[in-house]
């Protein structure tokens, strides 16, 4: 049934046996399922060859659903994958369009977006397949998860084809394209090391730099979430590359001068302060997180505590949403709890920063005080 049934018995079964996985974990040490699975792996086998491209199609389905149900599984049916995979060179138009509907999912779990590599899946859709069109949002987002853990794997062409891809949404005048291109770039930041290959592609560090000149609200906050990744230090071979991260944060306002001429973080500090004295909470808290990844970094605290408006908000109090006042207050509590950063801000600031902690996260400590709304 769960092949070839009716597509909604086919759905069901599917489902029934993947709840099978989760309520029970050891499920898959069972006599039951070791004697089924073998039965189960031969019928997948012959589907996979076979001429019925829509029981192909299902059989691949199963087997993605499956897979991200656990690494072991993933292991058991990772050959079956890989073949099902490798299938999509010789498919038609049509079956080619429904399979990269089902396998953005594969990006979402480790163990099952090895199997997209170890297919040669990417490398044909990037470099052999002009049908598909590649800036569809779900495909630019797997293409973006596997390549922030597999960059040094894809090779010159299959690198060309994402940056082109990462571009093409930047450009676009499609607020979701450029949302998506964010959103990539976000996962893409996640592993440090890419940002040496991106250095040398200024023309994408440009384009992504100069959307934060947009009005569109939503925009505005895509951008910040994706300046929050950048800035980010607990992600791997951030110290290595602080360099890189420290150049283009302070060209978050020059975007024409990257690569060209020095930053100047004062513009940047300028940008992020006029967000964070905005009415709007929607963006001051996406604005709030980005200044908690960049006072992670000592170039981040003393240039933040030297530009006087930035000190001014971080000193001061006013009618804020709930969410607002815990964060700002936990990050000036972090603050005051590292050594190394207090060392770096003027004993009368730091002194006023202590004032505000201990008048409590909402003020609700210091006389005639009311910042909640």
């Amino acid at each position: 049934n769960i092949l070839t049934g009716s597509i909604s018995i086919s759905e069901l079964a599917t489902s029934l046996l993947c709840s099978l996985f989760i309520v029970d974990s050891s499920f898959p040490d069972t006599p039951l399922w070791k004697m089924f699975s073998k039965t189960l792996s031969a019928s997948l086998e012959t589907i996979i060859k076979g001429e019925d491209k829509i029981a192909y199609i299902r059989g691949l389905e199963f087997l993605i659903k499956i897979s991200n149900q656990s690494e072991k599984l993933a292991s058991e049916f990772d050959s079956l994958l890989i073949m099902a995979l490798q299938q999509y060179a010789a498919c038609d138009i049509l079956t080619k369009l429904n399979i990269v509907e089902i396998v953005p999912s594969l990006s979402e779990k480790p163990w099952t977006s090895s199997s997209l590599m170890k297919s040669q899946f990417l490398e044909v859709l990037l470099t052999s397949d002009p049908e598909i069109e590649l800036s569809t949002h779900s495909l630019a987002l797997m293409i973006s998860k596997v390549f922030a853990v597999n960059f040094e794997l894809f090779g010159e062409s299959m690198t060309a084809a994402y940056l082109d891809i990462l571009l093409k949404l930047l450009a676009s005048k499609k607020q979701q394209d450029i949302e998506v291109a964010l959103s990539s770039l976000f996962i893409v930041f996640q592993q440090k090391k890419v940002l040496k290959l991106l250095k040398e592609k200024p023309e994408i560090m440009a384009s992504w730099l100069n959307i934060s000149k947009t009005t569109v609200g939503e925009i505005r906050v895509a951008f910040l979430v994706s300046l929050e990744g950048l800035l980010n230090r607990n992600t791997a071979g951030a110290d290595e590359n602080s360099d890189i991260i420290y150049n283009l944060f302070t060209h978050v306002c020059m975007p024409g001068e990257f690569g060209k001429t020095p930053g100047i973080i004062q513009h940047t500090l300028s940008f992020l302060v006029h967000i964070l004295n905005s009415p709007f909470a929607e963006e001051e808290i996406p604005a709030l997180r980005v200044i908690q990844m960049l006072l992670q970094w000592e170039w981040g605290v003393k240039a933040s505590f030297e530009y006087e408006d930035f000190a001014k908000y971080m000193i001061g109090r006013k009618v804020s949403k709930k969410d607002i006042c815990e964060l700002k207050y936990g990050i000036i509590k972090n603050l005051l709890e590292n050594e190394s950063t207090r060392s770096m801000i003027k004993p009368e600031l730091l002194g006023e920063l202590k004032a505000y902690y201990a008048g409590g996260v909402y003020g609700e400590k210091m006389p005639f005080t009311h910042t909640v709304q």
